[in-house]
């Protein structure tokens, strides 16, 4: 079967980008042998298989006229049956809306397969050969996903649970002729809760290696493979497409040879203080240094008494604001921005005025705080550190702790993952042991939020690239 699709494909090429190499075209040929079966296709890939090319190769094809199509499927003779009856086709696409701008992904993709189709973005709409296909994204709430019935949903990466739960009710056509197909690396959180479905019997489950693309470049593989380094409980994800396990500590990268200093070495600086408050205790405060180069320097961190000894001494919004300052003025450190989490500091929480948010008590106490983008996804912050302590030959680490700040070397050890297998359904947080959330968070929002580096020096050097003042201009290594 096989064969016959690569043999109908030679005949039908119209451009060299529309061509699928062999690990895609199987993809194609399990979804054709059950599509009957079937109702749910997870395409479940390492990095560099090219399923966002897969994901819009289907979608154009289906939407050419049968005489264009560069290969056949059975959704796309549904697609011609519906459309020769006069009924209504509802698709949905949903990714990011970056992959939808002119310089995303799924754009670039769209418009470089083939020029010439009829390819039109218009705000979420998408229009090919006149077929009218919404545009959705994960960011979206989950009531913009209800809706009507749709004919097919193609989502590049997975979306949150309750999204996907929502989607499934858009697909109900009893005879089986509409599909649900997502195109994803089993990387992000999102991807955890879908494991749960790999023995179901409407799932058809697809993978695909970084090794079944012959286009995949030695550079490519390498720069996986640092990635790994990095990171490695994504290995299997990355390179093969199985869900990743979670064991032992979680920043295993951290070394306090390579990572802890004793102070901070002199250079310009931007100051900067990040938080993360707790239910009975304290916040949980560190002091940032970020020089020429944006590695950050943890200096000092409030409370100085072991963080997992603390049980209960909270401190109201006024005294922690004082305790704050005080660590920064120890420090000869009177100018400072403040991250911290967007969500939790506008809760209004019971021990404060009623009247204020916590976020609006730190305001009024002196010390506003600005939001740290992404705050709030564990899994955006803990490969924003694991990305800052990676070291090799020719990478220096992009953070650092001084001796000072034992919470944070304790918290950037101890993390660790829950020792029982992490269930796959819930979230990367209830993954995690509790007990040194509140110093990661911390670090988590600063890293998040990239700080700028010293601005007059980045004004006087533009690329970051020439001497100044004749001072030191290489990165700070602790080796």
């Amino acid at each position: 079967m096989l064969d016959k699709i690569k043999a109908y494909m030679h005949e039908k090429w119209k451009f060299t980008s529309m061509k699928l190499h062999d690990g895609q075209l199987s993809a194609i040929y399990k979804f054709t042998e059950q599509y009957d079966d079937k109702s749910m296709i997870a395409v479940s890939s390492g990095n560099n298989f090219g399923k966002t090319h897969l994901m819009c190769s289907i979608i154009i094809n289906m939407c050419y006229p049968p005489e264009f199509r560069t290969f056949t499927c059975p959704l796309f003779d549904d697609y011609d049956r519906k459309k020769a009856n006069g009924d209504e086709i509802g698709i949905w696409v949903i990714g990011t809306m970056e992959n939808f701008k002119p310089s995303g992904a799924i754009y670039l993709e769209m418009k470089k397969l083939d020029p010439t189709c009829d390819i039109r973005f218009r705000d979420r709409l998408l229009i090919i050969n006149g077929q009218t296909i919404t545009l959705k994204t994960h960011d979206q709430s989950v009531d913009q996903f209800a809706g009507p019935r749709l004919f097919a949903i193609f989502s590049d990466e997975p979306m949150k649970e309750p999204i996907f739960h929502e989607c499934n009710l858009r697909l109900t056509d009893p005879s089986n002729a509409n599909k649900f197909m997502l195109f994803f690396t089993p990387v992000s959180n999102r991807a955890t809760y879908m494991a749960d479905y790999m023995e179901e019997p409407d799932w058809l489950w697809i993978k695909g290696s970084i090794y079944d693309n012959p286009h995949s470049t030695p550079k490519q593989i390498a720069k996986i493979e640092r990635i790994v380094a990095i990171n490695p409980d994504e290995k299997e994800a990355r390179f093969f497409g199985n869900f990743r396990k979670f064991s032992g500590r979680v920043f295993k990268t951290f070394n306090p040879t390579e990572h802890v200093i004793p102070s901070l070495p002199p250079d310009l600086y931007n100051y900067y203080v990040s938080i993360d408050p707790h239910d009975v205790k304290s916040c949980f405060a560190i002091l940032w240094a970020v020089n020429l180069h944006g590695q950050k320097i943890a200096i000092d961190c409030f409370p100085q008494k072991p963080w997992n000894q603390i049980k209960s001494d909270q401190l109201d919004v006024r005294q922690q604001v004082d305790a704050i300052n005080e660590m920064a003025y120890k420090h000869g450190v009177q100018d400072f921005k403040v991250y911290g989490d967007p969500i939790y500091y506008n809760m209004k929480r019971s021990h404060l005025d009623g009247k204020y948010t916590l976020a609006e008590n730190f305001a009024r106490a002196g010390m506003p705080i600005i939001t740290a983008p992404v705050a709030t996804l564990w899994e955006d912050g803990i490969q924003a550190i694991n990305e800052h302590l990676h070291y090799c030959e020719d990478y220096l680490p992009m953070l650092f702790v001084c001796e000072e700040a034992k919470n944070v070397i304790d918290a950037l050890i101890r993390f660790s993952w829950k020792t029982n297998e992490p269930s796959a359904r819930t979230a990367i947080s209830a993954n995690i042991e509790a007990e040194w959330e509140c110093p990661i968070s911390a670090i988590r929002f600063l890293l998040t939020a990239d700080p700028a580096i010293p601005r007059d020096v980045y004004n006087y050097i533009p690329e970051l690239k020439k001497p100044y003042d004749n001072k030191k201009t290489e990165p700070f290594s602790r080796l």
